[in-house]
C-alpha cells in the first residue's frame, strides 16, 4: 500500500533525524573533556572578587545662580583579579537581575577588572559566575562567587563620629542602614557605646588584667619551667632511693 510505504518513509527518516542530532551531541559534548575542564577550574579557583569604593564624579545644575556644580557621590566597583585567558565572567545585580559578562580583555594594566557597582546608596547584592570561554566548553559555570557592596553612612559626618570613629554607627560604609534612626536613638546608642568602652579601658588598666595578660603571653614558658622543675625534683628523688639501696 502507498500510505504504509509513506509511513515506512517517514518513520526511516525520523529515526535518521534523531541519530544524526544524538551524534552531534555526543561529538560536540566529547570536544569538551575532562581534562580540559580541570585545567579551566584550576585557572577559575585563582580569581579573586571583591569591591573597592571611588568618587563618581557628577555635574549639576544650580538654579539660584545659574551655575553648573561639580560634585561627587560614594560609589563601588566589582573587582575581579586573575581572570586568564579561556574564562570569562558574568556579573548579576541581583535586585534587578541585570548582568554584564567581562573577558581578560577588560582588565586594565594591573590586571584588574573594574564593573561599575554604582552608587553606594543603598545595600546591592552581586552573584559572580566565572565560566569557561573555551570554544569546546563554552559558558561552563566553573565557580560562583558573591559580593554585597555597603551602604554609605550619613552618621559618618557627623561631629560626634570624628570623636568616636570606632563606633559601629560611625563607620563610612556600612552593612546596616541606618537611614531612619533618629538623633535620639544615635545619641542613645552612642552613650551605651562610650560608657562600655571606658569600663573595657578601666578593665584593661586594672593590676589584675595585667598580670593575667602577662601569664597567659608567656603560659607556655612557665609551663616549660614547671615541666622542668617537676623533671629535676623527680631525677632528684630517683637517685636518692638508688642511694639508699646501695
Amino acid at each position: 500500500m502507498e500510505w504504509y510505504d509513506n509511513m515506512k518513509k517517514k518513520n526511516y527518516l525520523l529515526t535518521l533525524l534523531i541519530l544524526f542530532i544524538a551524534f552531534t551531541m555526543k561529538v560536540d559534548a566529547s570536544t569538551c573533556s575532562n581534562e580540559r575542564i580541570i585545567e579551566l577550574s584550576s585557572l577559575a579557583s585563582n580569581v579573586q572578587v571583591s569591591y573597592e569604593p571611588y568618587e563618581d564624579n557628577v555635574t549639576t545644575f544650580d538654579e539660584t545662580f545659574d551655575v553648573e556644580v561639580d560634585d561627587s557621590d560614594p560609589a563601588f566597583y566589582i573587582t575581579i583579579y586573575n581572570l586568564d585567558e579561556g574564562l570569562n565572567a558574568v556579573v548579576t545585580r541581583e535586585d534587578i537581575k541585570k548582568a554584564v559578562v567581562v573577558t581578560p580583555e577588560d582588565a586594565d594594566a594591573d590586571g584588574v577588572i573594574l564593573v561599575n557597582a554604582g552608587t553606594a546608596y543603598s545595600i546591592k547584592n552581586f552573584t559572580i559566575k566565572i565560566r569557561s570561554n573555551d570554544d569546546n566548553c563554552k559558558n561552563e559555570v566553573l565557580k560562583t562567587a558573591t559580593v554585597t557592596t555597603p551602604k554609605y553612612n550619613d552618621w559618618f559626618e557627623r561631629e560626634a563620629c570624628e570623636e568616636n570613629p570606632d563606633f559601629e554607627m560611625c563607620q563610612e560604609y556600612s552593612l546596616n542602614d541606618y537611614s531612619n534612626v533618629s538623633d535620639r536613638e544615635f545619641s542613645e546608642k552612642l552613650t551605651t557605646y562610650k560608657e562600655e568602652k571606658k569600663k573595657e579601658e578601666e578593665r584593661k588598666n586594672s593590676l589584675w588584667y595585667k598580670i593575667s595578660s602577662f601569664l597567659n603571653k608567656y603560659k607556655w614558658i612557665f609551663i616549660a619551667i614547671a615541666l622542668a622543675v617537676i623533671a629535676i625534683v623527680i631525677v632528684i628523688i630517683i637517685r636518692r632511693k638508688k642511694s639508699r639501696l646501695i
